[in-house]
């Protein structure tokens, strides 16, 4: 039997991606047990990751080595998200999640319209080939099928009509694509089994 690169990860990884596909079978226990291993080993690497990464540079080098303590209000600001572990803190960890909440909203309102309507001119406001035309077609009617306040005489009918169509072929291209994407990581598991495990 041929194993392709170090055994004891080949054989690991082979028998995760068994235990994997046992669930088509049906719920068990050996699912479920490599299911909490892939969850604890993404969080433990998220964990690690954010502390090499970004937390141990800004406190270790910045604040500690630099005297820079500027950094020390935002740390404590973030630490103040654990606050809802202690009885009574509920509130002061209300007010990290409401900066970020409000930073979001904030950002999405100044930059995210200029990079959407870009997009929008970039795309649809010179319909000088097929495609573009078609998709401006398709934008238009989408959205005279999502037009509810006003009354739709037989143009605005066949315009909705044509959207709803328009809307069905994107969610359709959609979820082909998603579909598509999961058949790639099932043959590529698949062809590791046969040819990386198994030497086939």
């Amino acid at each position: 039997m041929a194993v392709a690169g170090h055994p004891f990860a080949t054989w690991t990884a082979a028998v995760l991606s068994l235990a994997v596909f046992s669930y088509l079978y049906r719920d068990n226990a050996l699912w479920r047990a490599v299911e909490h291993l892939y969850v604890g080993l993404a969080a433990g690497y998220g964990l690690g990751y954010g502390w090499h990464a970004f937390l141990r540079p800004i406190i270790v080098t910045d604040l500690i080595g630099r005297h820079q303590y500027g950094y020390a209000v935002p740390l404590l600001f973030g630490g103040l998200v654990f606050a809802r572990q202690v009885r009574g803190g509920e509130d002061l960890a209300r007010l990290p999640l409401g900066l970020w909440v409000g930073y979001g909203a904030g950002y999405a309102l100044a930059y995210l319209p200029r990079t959407l309507l870009l997009q929008v001119r970039g795309s649809l406001l010179a319909p000088d080939t097929l495609s573009r035309a078609v998709l401006l077609l398709a934008l238009l009617s989408g959205l005279c099928y999502f037009l509810f306040t006003l009354g739709q005489g037989r143009a605005g009918r066949r315009a909705a009509a044509l959207g709803r169509w328009a809307v069905l072929l994107a969610l359709g291209a959609s979820f082909g694509g998603a579909v598509l994407y999961r058949y790639t990581i099932l043959l590529g598991r698949l062809s590791f089994l046969l040819h990386g495990w198994l030497g086939l």
